[in-house]
Protein backbone atom coordinates (compact mmCIF):
# COMPACT_ATOMS: atom_id res chain seq x y z
CA UNK A 1 0.00 0.00 0.00
CA UNK A 2 1.04 3.51 -0.84
CA UNK A 3 2.51 5.93 2.08
CA UNK A 4 0.29 8.05 0.66
CA UNK A 5 -3.07 6.32 1.15
CA UNK A 6 -2.43 5.22 4.55
CA UNK A 7 -1.64 8.89 5.48
CA UNK A 8 -5.02 9.70 3.46
CA UNK A 9 -6.86 6.76 6.05
CA UNK A 10 -5.23 8.94 8.64
CA UNK A 11 -6.57 12.18 7.66
CA UNK A 12 -9.97 10.75 7.28
CA UNK A 13 -10.20 9.54 10.67
CA UNK A 14 -8.56 12.62 12.22
CA UNK A 15 -11.71 14.75 10.54
CA UNK A 16 -14.03 11.85 11.63
CA UNK A 17 -14.29 13.78 15.14
CA UNK A 18 -14.87 17.00 12.96
CA UNK A 19 -18.94 17.73 13.50
CA UNK A 20 -19.82 18.41 9.88
CA UNK A 21 -23.62 19.75 9.71
CA UNK A 22 -26.73 18.54 8.02
CA UNK A 23 -26.50 15.03 10.00
CA UNK A 24 -28.09 12.59 7.92
CA UNK A 25 -26.44 9.42 8.65
CA UNK A 26 -25.95 6.41 10.89
CA UNK A 27 -22.44 6.83 12.47
CA UNK A 28 -21.89 3.18 12.34
CA UNK A 29 -21.73 2.80 8.67
CA UNK A 30 -18.84 3.39 6.34
CA UNK A 31 -20.20 5.23 3.04
CA UNK A 32 -19.06 4.77 -0.22
CA UNK A 33 -19.69 7.50 -3.23
CA UNK A 34 -18.75 7.82 -6.70
CA UNK A 35 -16.87 11.19 -7.42
CA UNK A 36 -16.67 12.75 -10.52
CA UNK A 37 -14.63 15.62 -11.86
CA UNK A 38 -16.66 16.67 -15.29
CA UNK A 39 -15.98 19.18 -17.92
CA UNK A 40 -18.09 19.88 -20.49
CA UNK A 41 -18.29 19.47 -24.17
CA UNK A 42 -17.86 22.33 -25.93
CA UNK A 43 -21.16 24.61 -26.67
CA UNK A 44 -23.16 21.91 -24.10
CA UNK A 45 -25.06 24.84 -21.62
CA UNK A 46 -25.97 24.46 -18.11
CA UNK A 47 -29.75 24.08 -18.63
CA UNK A 48 -29.46 20.48 -20.85
CA UNK A 49 -27.11 19.48 -18.20
CA UNK A 50 -28.53 20.13 -15.43
CA UNK A 51 -31.90 18.81 -17.00
CA UNK A 52 -29.69 15.05 -17.73
CA UNK A 53 -28.43 15.26 -14.31
CA UNK A 54 -31.79 15.17 -12.94
CA UNK A 55 -32.85 12.06 -14.53
CA UNK A 56 -30.07 10.39 -12.98
CA UNK A 57 -29.95 11.95 -9.94
CA UNK A 58 -33.36 9.69 -10.20
CA UNK A 59 -31.42 6.74 -11.18
CA UNK A 60 -28.92 7.32 -7.86
CA UNK A 61 -32.04 7.35 -5.85
CA UNK A 62 -33.09 3.97 -6.54
CA UNK A 63 -30.77 2.54 -5.43
CA UNK A 64 -30.64 4.46 -2.11
CA UNK A 65 -28.41 7.11 -2.62
CA UNK A 66 -27.88 10.58 -2.04
CA UNK A 67 -26.98 12.95 -5.02
CA UNK A 68 -25.15 16.34 -5.02
CA UNK A 69 -23.82 18.55 -7.96
CA UNK A 70 -21.45 21.31 -7.61
CA UNK A 71 -20.21 23.56 -9.97
CA UNK A 72 -16.68 24.34 -10.22
CA UNK A 73 -14.33 26.90 -11.22
CA UNK A 74 -10.50 27.90 -11.09
CA UNK A 75 -7.63 27.78 -8.44
CA UNK A 76 -7.82 30.41 -6.10
CA UNK A 77 -5.44 33.00 -5.11
CA UNK A 78 -3.47 32.74 -1.65
CA UNK A 79 -3.90 29.06 -0.80
CA UNK A 80 -0.36 27.35 -0.84
CA UNK A 81 -0.81 25.61 -3.94
CA UNK A 82 1.71 24.99 -6.25
CA UNK A 83 1.42 21.62 -7.81
CA UNK A 84 -2.24 21.33 -9.07
CA UNK A 85 -3.66 17.83 -9.94
CA UNK A 86 -4.65 18.07 -13.28
CA UNK A 87 -8.65 17.47 -13.08
CA UNK A 88 -11.67 18.27 -15.37
CA UNK A 89 -13.16 21.49 -13.73
CA UNK A 90 -16.39 22.55 -14.71
CA UNK A 91 -18.66 20.16 -12.31
CA UNK A 92 -18.05 18.03 -9.58
CA UNK A 93 -20.48 15.14 -8.96
CA UNK A 94 -21.05 13.12 -5.46
CA UNK A 95 -23.26 10.44 -5.43
CA UNK A 96 -22.99 8.65 -1.85
CA UNK A 97 -24.25 5.09 -0.90
CA UNK A 98 -24.57 2.99 2.01
CA UNK A 99 -21.65 0.50 0.67
CA UNK A 100 -19.64 -0.82 -2.12
CA UNK A 101 -22.66 -2.93 -3.30
CA UNK A 102 -24.93 0.13 -3.20
CA UNK A 103 -22.32 1.75 -5.38
CA UNK A 104 -21.75 -0.79 -8.26
CA UNK A 105 -25.23 -2.07 -8.26
CA UNK A 106 -25.54 1.98 -9.57
CA UNK A 107 -23.04 1.87 -12.13
CA UNK A 108 -24.27 -1.43 -13.48
CA UNK A 109 -27.82 -0.01 -13.71
CA UNK A 110 -26.94 3.57 -15.10
CA UNK A 111 -24.39 2.01 -17.74
CA UNK A 112 -26.72 0.99 -19.88
CA UNK A 113 -29.80 3.58 -19.28
CA UNK A 114 -30.65 6.12 -21.95
CA UNK A 115 -30.50 9.32 -19.34
CA UNK A 116 -27.06 8.41 -18.31
CA UNK A 117 -26.12 7.73 -21.80
CA UNK A 118 -27.28 11.49 -22.71
CA UNK A 119 -25.54 12.78 -19.51
CA UNK A 120 -22.28 11.13 -20.76
CA UNK A 121 -22.45 12.67 -24.10
CA UNK A 122 -22.45 15.51 -22.98
CA UNK A 123 -19.41 15.80 -20.99
CA UNK A 124 -15.66 15.82 -23.05
CA UNK A 125 -13.85 14.51 -20.01
CA UNK A 126 -14.54 12.73 -17.05
CA UNK A 127 -12.54 11.35 -13.86
CA UNK A 128 -14.82 9.20 -11.89
CA UNK A 129 -13.41 7.67 -8.34
CA UNK A 130 -14.64 5.04 -6.35
CA UNK A 131 -14.22 6.55 -2.30
CA UNK A 132 -15.16 5.75 1.09
CA UNK A 133 -15.78 7.68 4.04
CA UNK A 134 -15.47 6.74 7.48
CA UNK A 135 -17.93 5.68 9.94
CA UNK A 136 -19.14 8.71 11.96
CA UNK A 137 -18.68 11.11 9.57
CA UNK A 138 -21.61 13.06 8.25
CA UNK A 139 -20.66 13.96 4.50
CA UNK A 140 -20.62 14.10 2.00
CA UNK A 141 -24.70 15.22 1.85
CA UNK A 142 -23.72 19.01 1.63
CA UNK A 143 -26.46 20.74 3.78
CA UNK A 144 -25.26 24.55 2.86
CA UNK A 145 -28.23 25.25 0.64
CA UNK A 146 -30.11 24.99 4.16
CA UNK A 147 -27.63 25.99 6.75
CA UNK A 148 -26.66 28.91 4.73
CA UNK A 149 -28.69 31.00 2.98
CA UNK A 150 -26.19 32.14 0.04
CA UNK A 151 -23.56 29.81 0.79
CA UNK A 152 -20.02 31.45 -0.54
CA UNK A 153 -18.08 28.63 -2.01
CA UNK A 154 -16.79 25.44 -1.33
CA UNK A 155 -13.21 24.72 -1.39
CA UNK A 156 -12.28 21.30 -3.32
CA UNK A 157 -9.01 19.96 -2.18
CA UNK A 158 -7.92 16.74 -4.14
CA UNK A 159 -4.54 15.54 -2.85
CA UNK A 160 -1.92 13.34 -4.10
CA UNK A 161 0.29 12.17 -1.34
CA UNK A 162 3.72 11.80 -0.96
CA UNK A 163 4.75 8.04 -1.02
CA UNK A 164 7.29 7.83 2.03
CA UNK A 165 7.28 9.20 5.53
CA UNK A 166 6.80 12.82 4.35
CA UNK A 167 3.35 12.01 4.31
CA UNK A 168 2.79 12.22 7.63
CA UNK A 169 3.18 15.91 7.60
CA UNK A 170 -0.19 16.49 6.49
CA UNK A 171 -1.40 15.18 10.00
CA UNK A 172 0.83 17.46 11.56
CA UNK A 173 -0.89 20.45 9.46
CA UNK A 174 -4.19 18.76 9.90
CA UNK A 175 -3.60 18.74 13.41
CA UNK A 176 -2.64 22.40 13.66
CA UNK A 177 -4.67 24.09 10.99
CA UNK A 178 -8.34 22.60 11.45
CA UNK A 179 -9.08 24.30 14.57
CA UNK A 180 -7.62 27.70 12.78
CA UNK A 181 -10.21 27.44 9.93
CA UNK A 182 -13.01 25.92 12.00
CA UNK A 183 -12.99 28.95 14.37
CA UNK A 184 -13.65 31.44 11.92
CA UNK A 185 -17.13 29.66 11.20
CA UNK A 186 -16.16 26.96 8.21
CA UNK A 187 -17.75 23.74 7.98
CA UNK A 188 -15.97 20.39 6.83
CA UNK A 189 -17.88 17.64 5.06
CA UNK A 190 -16.59 14.13 5.26
CA UNK A 191 -12.80 13.36 3.29
CA UNK A 192 -13.06 11.13 0.58
CA UNK A 193 -10.46 8.14 0.28
CA UNK A 194 -9.60 6.54 -3.34
CA UNK A 195 -10.75 2.87 -3.50
CA UNK A 196 -10.48 3.09 -7.37
CA UNK A 197 -10.29 4.87 -10.52
CA UNK A 198 -13.40 4.45 -12.22
CA UNK A 199 -12.77 6.35 -15.28
CA UNK A 200 -9.95 8.57 -16.81
CA UNK A 201 -6.67 9.17 -14.22
CA UNK A 202 -5.88 10.70 -11.32
CA UNK A 203 -3.52 10.46 -8.54
CA UNK A 204 -5.76 11.57 -6.22
CA UNK A 205 -5.78 9.61 -2.53
CA UNK A 206 -7.80 11.70 -0.74
CA UNK A 207 -10.61 14.50 -1.63
CA UNK A 208 -11.33 16.79 1.46
CA UNK A 209 -14.39 19.72 0.81
CA UNK A 210 -14.58 22.58 2.91
CA UNK A 211 -17.65 25.10 3.07
CA UNK A 212 -16.33 28.80 3.90
CA UNK A 213 -19.01 31.79 4.80
CA UNK A 214 -17.72 34.09 2.78
CA UNK A 215 -14.90 34.75 0.76
CA UNK A 216 -13.12 37.35 3.19
CA UNK A 217 -12.79 34.53 5.77
CA UNK A 218 -10.87 32.53 2.83
CA UNK A 219 -8.52 35.30 2.60
CA UNK A 220 -7.99 36.24 6.46
CA UNK A 221 -6.93 32.35 6.86
CA UNK A 222 -4.50 32.43 4.34
CA UNK A 223 -3.27 35.30 5.06
CA UNK A 224 -3.19 34.83 9.23
CA UNK A 225 0.33 34.33 10.31
CA UNK A 226 -0.53 31.33 12.25
CA UNK A 227 -1.33 29.43 9.13
CA UNK A 228 1.61 30.71 7.55
CA UNK A 229 3.37 28.91 10.13
CA UNK A 230 1.64 25.53 9.54
CA UNK A 231 1.01 25.36 5.93
CA UNK A 232 5.22 24.44 5.00
CA UNK A 233 3.97 21.21 6.50
CA UNK A 234 1.47 20.14 4.04
CA UNK A 235 3.24 21.34 1.09
CA UNK A 236 6.16 18.84 2.16
CA UNK A 237 3.82 16.24 2.62
CA UNK A 238 1.88 16.72 -0.96
CA UNK A 239 2.98 15.93 -4.34
CA UNK A 240 0.07 17.36 -5.73
CA UNK A 241 -2.83 19.29 -4.18
CA UNK A 242 -5.39 21.31 -6.46
CA UNK A 243 -7.28 24.12 -4.47
CA UNK A 244 -11.19 24.50 -6.83
CA UNK A 245 -13.81 27.10 -5.58
CA UNK A 246 -17.20 24.86 -5.80
CA UNK A 247 -20.69 26.03 -5.28
CA UNK A 248 -23.87 23.46 -5.16
CA UNK A 249 -26.03 23.26 -7.60
CA UNK A 250 -28.14 20.25 -6.51
CA UNK A 251 -28.62 19.63 -3.05
CA UNK A 252 -30.83 16.26 -1.67
CA UNK A 253 -34.24 17.67 -1.65
CA UNK A 254 -33.33 20.62 -3.54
Amino acid sequence: MRMGIATAAGVAAMLTSVPASGAQDLPSLTHYSIVSFMDLREGVSAQPFAEAWAEVSHLVRQEDGIPTLVRLEGGLENAGSTDPLDLPADYLAITRFAGETEARAFLAAADGHESYTRLRGMIATEVSVLTTVPPGNQAPVFSSEQTRPRPAFLLVNPIDMQEDERANRVLEYSAAAFPLVMDRGVRFTAPFTTVEVLRGTTGMDVLYITDWPDLATFHGVHSDPRWLEVVPMRNEGVRALSDLRGYVVSTPGH
